[in-house]
């Protein structure tokens, strides 16, 4: 069987150099179908790869993009299932690169958040395959995807900044009930409505000067404030760079 299927590669090899691309295309696409029910999904990858390569190729003439950019993803998700996340990455970027020139804005967006995830994982899955020099420059590369994912989804998941930013209005709040305000020149100790006001407030930078933090609340301000600094325009170029793309 396998035996066969390395037959039929070579033979598509062989189409390929020759540009005839319809036929290298059946007889890759043949084999990548065949080694995913063998549960070869490197090779299937590889071959899916190839296909969406012979697409690639033909769509100089026509309108080929979508279908390449569609055997790229196969290619990708075969590579992850193999455990090859920087190939994986690879093959996303590639049919991320396929759907933009498709104007398949979509799918753009989903392969480019896809690559990077893949690539955030290889930084693990290779962490100990890599140079001594290179291992400290890869956790903290790690730790800027692990962040940028968690907090924007890598500039395609603008709701998530809107869940960033609501957890920390919440957490925050539930740190303000532990000290205390001055409002109408009495200090006292917030309830936590009146800390989710404040928090807000003290968020969005608007400011009323109506309750002053005192002491430890004071410092969950600033923190609070400087953190708000980077989320309202994260979330505004999230949200255009998904959107008006349309």
């Amino acid at each position: 069987m396998i035996d066969n299927i390395k037959s039929m590669e070579i033979i598509a090899q062989g189409f390929l150099q020759e540009q005839k691309y319809d036929e290298a295309l059946k007889l890759f696409s043949e084999a990548a179908a065949s080694y995913q029910d063998l549960g070869q999904h490197q090779q299937a990858a590889v071959c899916f790869a190839l296909a969406a390569g012979c697409y690639e190729s033909k769509a100089g003439t026509q309108s080929l993009y979508y279908y390449a950019s569609t055997y790229y993803a196969k290619a990708a998700k075969e590579a992850e299932a193999s455990g090859d996340f920087e190939y994986a990455s690879m093959m996303y970027k590639h049919a991320g690169i396929c759907y933009e020139r498709d104007l398949e804005f979509v799918g753009f967006s989903e392969c480019f958040y896809l690559s990077k995830e893949c690539y955030r994982k290889s930084l693990v899955s290779n962490l100990f395959n890599r140079k001594r020099s290179d291992v400290f420059r890869s956790i903290i590369l790690w730790i800027s995807l692990s962040f940028s994912s968690l907090l924007w989804g890598h500039g395609e998941r603008p709701l998530r900044t809107v869940g960033f930013g609501c957890f920390l209005v919440l957490f925050s709040a539930f740190l303000y009930t532990q000290g205390y305000f001055m409002a109408g020149g009495h200090m006292h100790r917030p309830n936590f409505l009146e800390s989710i006001y404040f928090s807000v407030v003290t968020i969005t930078h608007i400011g009323y000067g109506d309750i002053m933090p005192i002491g430890f609340d004071k410092g969950v301000a600033v923190l609070q404030e400087f953190a708000g600094i980077f989320i309202m325009p994260l979330f505004l170029t999230a949200l255009c760079r998904k959107y008006l793309r349309f």
